[in-house]
């Protein structure tokens, strides 16, 4: 590489280490799939876009600035599936185990 530092710099220009930043670009791309994270003027409408996600909300936590709730994804909604409707105590649900 002939600059490494200037690559280093779009890099972290990019991905920013501000998780708060990094919330934005991605909720830009999720908004719109033709998001241009290398074009400077892009990132700025973003972070503009997303003035609120920036800023620490308040009364808010802080221990855990911007954290949300996880949210259900494909694989804990098959493992529940999994597992029925009975909970785990249940003296059917060892019957049905030890089967």
């Amino acid at each position: 590489m002939a600059r490494p530092a200037a690559v280093w710099a779009i890099y972290q220009e990019i991905y920013p280490s501000d998780p708060a930043q990094r919330r934005a670009l991605d909720e830009c791309f999720l908004e719109d799939s033709r998001f241009d994270r290398l074009d400077p003027a892009a990132r700025e409408a973003c972070y503009r876009h997303n003035s609120a996600a920036l800023e620490p909300a308040a009364g808010a936590s802080d221990s855990a600035p911007g954290r949300r709730a996880p949210s259900e994804n494909f694989v804990d909604r098959w493992r529940a599936a999994g597992q029925g409707h009975m909970s785990q105590n249940d003296i059917r649900a060892a019957q049905q185990n030890e089967r």
